[in-house]
Parts: structure tokens; C-alpha cells; sequence
């Protein structure tokens, strides 16, 4: 049965929003899954009200997973190909971490080659999109400037314009068989279909301006992802008019950020809210008072302390030592984060971290200033274990990232 061109074209929009993106190559490997369906991508034409992006280091913590909540999980490289499979069955998204080879982007070639490899890892493993990732320094009168937005384009263009292009083909053959010979003026040849191909997602500083380090073309950069992840950490990387423990991720620090990105001319429906699962231990130097725990000297570009003095403890660990501590939670109206101080070895450490209370506030700033979502690192920062205290911790962070039973869809 053979229909006009415009009905072929609704009909095969409507298949790819329904059921992902048929017209995409596949990878010629065997499905690991129980199901071959759980191998096919799944289509971010499945927009939600708010995306829920879950980090995860590996493991086998995924199990206990509120997928429900879930709209996109982001993996390293040496994922398993049972995350895939189980992401997939509840529709959830896993896009691969890609570090961008800084030392390449001056070499058209290699930044062609690295695309490439990274088009295979995703294809091979099943996965639906890619997050890149840059930690290096930029400044906007070097050459990396220019570069860095380069490579972005050409990464999105690469997995964009390939699922355009999969679906103009299935599109072309069915009318052919259908006895239609579309010209090259033809709407049909000028498809153009955004939603479509692996989901592109990139890291972007606390705030958008040149003095963290990160200095990019952000607007051009946002212009070519679908997402920009605000990072929830390194407010404080350089300390210079004070040298005290601080909040991980400040409140109103965290929103001033947010609110320059749309300053901008930035979408913010593109804007993921990183929230940390992890605490911020700092050594006390001088433990003046519960929240004035003054640190040690540390240099960093120039400034004579930094956060970095403090160690990384996943929320569970946190959880263990505030069970330990000397003073209990305390809560910081200030910041709008929680904290508390303990001992060993005669030095007092004084901990920040965020909870289900601060995490709730964060959040927030999703409705005012209509982001698109908020980002979790690390899944693996929560316990699993079948203590019954630890369990009501681990579901009350969950509830907290997302305060519904089910994702937050249209």
C-alpha cells in the first residue's frame, strides 16, 4: 500500500517520536540484552517536564537504581553492557563520558579521528548520546577559544546531521517504492529533524565568565548541545579574601551562576543543576567555632588557599561520620547546606555536604528559573546496603531529587 509523500513523511515523523530513531544505523553486534528492542536508542523525542541526569563510576550499584526518576544515566567507557540493558527497559538514556583531547584541537585529522572512535564506542556499546568533558584551561584571547567551540560543532553537527540524513534516506526509499520521485526542491530533501540522533551534552563551569579558568564561547557552545551541565563543584577552588571551610555548592552562589548563563541569551531549558552526593571534609587548621574552621595555606593560580585542602566523601560515608560527630548537624542559613564538625587525631574536621533539605532548595531554582534538569554525581555515592537506616537515607535523597513517584513528564 502505497500513500502521498506528505502522509509517508507525517507517518515516519510519528514512528521516530514514538518509537526512537528507526532510521538510524545500528551497530551490526549481537544484542546483549534479553530483548533486541532494549539495544535500540532511545528517542529524545521523550521529553520530560524536568531530566534527571544520575553519573555513575561503575559497579554494580545501578541495580538499586530509582530508575523511575531517572531520564538519563551518563557512564564511563568501561560500562557494562547490563547498565544499558536495564537503563533501557525503563526508557532511561546512557550517554557516554568522552574527555576531549585537548592536545588535538589543532589538528583537523585527529579531531575527525577521535569523533570517530568515540561514533563506534557508542554504536558498539548501544548507548544514546555522549557527554563531553573539559577540565582544561581556556581564555578567550588563546587560540583554544576558538577551538574548543570548533570541535563542539563539529560533534554535534557529526550526530546530528547523520540522523537527519538516516531519516531522509528511509524516507526517499519508501516513496520510491511508492513511485514517487521527490526533486531536489522537495521539503522532503530539506528534512531537518533536531530531536533526532544521540543526545549531546557538555560540561560547563559553576559560572559563565573567565576568572574560574574555564573561559568558553558559551552561547556558541549551547547553540550546538542539547544540554550544558552546570558543574556543582569548585566554587571555591581559589580562596582569596578569606581561608574558612565553605558549603559545596552556596545557594545563592549556585543561582547567580544559573541566572548569567540566561543572562547570556542561553536557553535554560539546556541548563542541567548539578547537585553533589558526595561531602567536602576540611581539615581544620583552627577550629574557632562550628563553621569557622580556618584551613591551612594552600596556593592555587595565585590565590593563597583553596578547596581543594578538603577530601571528597561520598554522602554515605558522610552519613556514617555525622553519626560520629561531636556536634550533630548544624545548618547554615547563609549557604543554605548543612554541616558538621569531628575529631581524630586531635584535629578537628569540619564536613559540608548536601542532604534531602538543601538538595530540596536547590531544586528549587529548576521552577524559577526553568531549567531543564538537574544532574546527580555520583549514583554511586548513596549506600545500598540492607541497613534499615541506611536505606531510609538513600530513598529520602531519591524522593528529594525528584519529590514524584514517577519522572516528570508532559
Amino acid at each position: 500500500m502505497c500513500w502521498s509523500a506528505a502522509l509517508v513523511h507525517v507517518l515516519a515523523v510519528l514512528v521516530m517520536w514514538i518509537a526512537g530513531d528507526p532510521g538510524l544505523p545500528k551497530s551490526s553486534g549481537r544484542c546483549p540484552c534479553k530483548r533486541v528492542e532494549l539495544c535500540h536508542r532511545v528517542s529524545r523525542h521523550r521529553q520530560h517536564r524536568v531530566e534527571m541526569f544520575i553519573f555513575d563510576n561503575g559497579g554494580v550499584d545501578y541495580k538499586h537504581y530509582d530508575w523511575s526518576k531517572i531520564t538519563t544515566a551518563v557512564v564511563k567507557s568501561n560500562v557494562h553492557s547490563e547498565f544499558m540493558c536495564a537503563a533501557h527497559e525503563h526508557k532511561v538514556r546512557v550517554i557516554l563520558k568522552g574527555k576531549l583531547p585537548f592536545q588535538h584541537l589543532d589538528n583537523h585529522g585527529l579531531r575527525t579521528q577521535w569523533i570517530t572512535q568515540m561514533d563506534r564506542a557508542i554504536e558498539s556499546k548501544h548507548l544514546d548520546g555522549i557527554y563531553l568533558e573539559l577540565w582544561n584551561r581556556s581564555h578567550i584571547e588563546t587560540d583554544e577559544y576558538q577551538a574548543i567551540t570548533q570541535f563542539v560543532d563539529e560533534i554535534s553537527t557529526f550526530f546530528h546531521r547523520r540522523a537527519a540524513d538516516a531519516l531522509r534516506l528511509t524516507l526517499l526509499q519508501w516513496l520510491k517504492r511508492c513511485g514517487h520521485r521527490p526533486t531536489h526542491k522537495s521539503s522532503l530533501l530539506e528534512i531537518q529533524h533536531p530531536g533526532s540522533g544521540p543526545q549531546v551534552t557538555m560540561n560547563m563551569p559553576w559560572f559563565p565568565n573567565c576568572t574560574t579558568d574555564y573561559c568558553f564561547d558559551f552561547v556558541s557552545i549551547a547553540k550546538s548541545c542539547d544540554f550544558l551541565f552546570v558543574m556543582p563543584s569548585d566554587f571555591d577552588r581559589q580562596k582569596w579574601d578569606y581561608c574558612f571551610a565553605k558549603a559545596n555548592s552556596p545557594y545563592f552562589q549556585t543561582f547567580a551562576g544559573l541566572s548569567a548563563y540566561i543572562k547570556l541569551g542561553i536557553d535554560s531549558k539546556k541548563l542541567i543543576t548539578g547537585i553533589s552526593l558526595f561531602g567536602l571534609d576540611y581539615p581544620c587548621r583552627q577550629l574557632i567555632e562550628p563553621g569557622r574552621c580556618k584551613l591551612r595555606g594552600y596556593s592555587f593560580r595565585g590565590a593563597p588557599c583553596s578547596s581543594f585542602v578538603a577530601t571528597w566523601v561520598p554522602y554515605k560515608e558522610v552519613m556514617q561520620l555525622l553519626s560520629k560527630s561531636i556536634t550533630g548537624r548544624y545548618w547554615d542559613d547563609y549557604y543554605k547546606s548543612p554541616y558538621f564538625v569531628y575529631k581524630v587525631n586531635n584535629t578537628f574536621h569540619e564536613v559540608w555536604y548536601d542532604d534531602p533539605e538543601s538538595i530540596s532548595l536547590r531544586l528549587t531554582l529548576v521552577w524559577k528559573l526553568n531549567l531543564g534538569g538537574i544532574g546527580a554525581w555520583f549514583g554511586n555515592s548513596l549506600s545500598y546496603t540492607p541497613n534499615p537506616v541506611e536505606a531510609i537515607q538513600t530513598e529520602e535523597i531519591w524522593s528529594a531529587l525528584s519529590p514524584i513517584r514517577r519522572k516528570w513528564s508532559f
